[in-house]
């Protein structure tokens, strides 16, 4: 992706690949295909540290300490954090110098980083294949010039990152919130360990000091996810949709996101639930618009199997089918012909 050479730089954004797939069953369809629900999850891990974490960390001090283009914004924030406790900069991406800028808090430019030239080589590749270069340059800054404000903030031995992104994509107005809390300062063996460190190697050393990383997500002003990290790990994921009408959740109970609960709302009442283990449904229940359950269909290797029972608004039961491996195989005489 074009993206990828700014964000190996700067680690900016925050990327995270999730597909979700159900497919709703109909308890009394009788089909003759197995009925099942599935639920897939394709995370993408973080394998670096952005450049604003190794900032707070004191990494990018270590790293730089004899590069002059690096001096007037170390002076800076080292400055600012000895007085205030806090320092305030940010960032653009400059299309003609190929570079990205980092500004002040006062707007007066303290540095310029060079971008890969793996980034150069897939712009020019893509301008090579446009007849008006000058269109597809308007459309590139706008949808790739993301500008950012950071602000890091030492308080108590803790370290406070606030990062906001800002881009245009399509001609909506993006924005990205996030706010990363840091359990410590590292002392200068602490600094080296993982200066040192790679790949997830360093990033599980990196969670002995990450206490929680909390981002949203908006859309032409509109709030449409919640993408909440504890000690690195992806914790839950809320997406908004529809004008908020419809809100869609997913909780982890497990450092390894394996185990967890998937819900979906609507106008704030939930509709549907389905609990997860091994990253594979175990149970999907069905809600009224009262709140009380429908349904519920215990779920074995994708397909639904065992007991399957439907309620009555006012929480009665109304039915009992049973399921072995996706195929109805009895259905409770007092119920049949009932509906949930």
């Amino acid at each position: 992706m074009l993206w990828c050479g700014y964000a190996r730089i700067g680690g900016m954004m925050k990327k995270i690949f999730i597909v979700l797939t159900f497919i709703f069953i109909s308890l009394l369809s009788y089909s003759k295909e197995p009925l099942e629900v599935e639920i897939k999850f394709f995370k993408k891990e973080k394998n670096e540290l952005s450049f604003n974490k190794e900032v707070a960390l004191g990494l990018i001090k270590i790293k730089e300490k004899n590069n002059p283009k690096y001096e007037k914004f170390l002076d800076y924030i080292d400055s600012s954090l000895q007085k205030k406790g806090k320092v305030k900069y940010s960032t653009n991406l400059n299309f003609e110098k190929i570079c990205m800028e980092i500004f002040s808090e006062d707007n007066k430019l303290l540095c310029e980083i060079k971008l890969p030239d793996e980034f150069s080589n897939i712009l020019n590749e893509y301008l090579s294949f446009t007849s008006d270069k000058e269109e597809a340059i308007k459309f590139l800054k706008e949808t790739l010039a993301q500008n950012s404000n950071l602000s890091i903030t030492k308080n108590n031995g803790k370290i406070k990152i606030l990062e906001e992104f800002n881009s245009i994509q399509d001609g909506h107005k993006i924005k990205s919130i996030s706010e990363i809390i840091l359990k410590k300062e590292l002392n200068e063996n602490q600094k080296q360990t993982l200066l040192s460190l790679k790949g997830k190697e360093l990033i599980n050393k990196y969670k002995n000091y990450m206490e929680s990383d909390i981002s949203k997500n908006y859309t032409d002003g509109k709030l449409i996810s919640i993408i909440e990290y504890k000690n690195s790990i992806l914790e839950s994921i809320t997406i908004f949709e529809e004008n908020n009408n419809f809100k869609q959740e997913i909780e982890y109970t497990d450092s390894k996101q394996l185990d967890g609960t998937f819900r979906r709302y609507e106008n704030d009442k939930i509709v549907e639930e389905i609990i997860f283990e091994n990253n594979l449904p175990k149970v999907k229940k069905l809600y009224h618009q009262n709140g009380n359950l429908a349904v519920e269909m215990p779920v074995k290797n994708g397909k639904v199997d065992g007991e399957v029972k439907s309620y009555y608004e006012n929480g009665n039961i109304q039915g009992i089918l049973y399921y072995k491996n996706g195929f109805l195989i009895h259905e409770n005489e007092k119920t049949k012909g009932t509906t949930y």
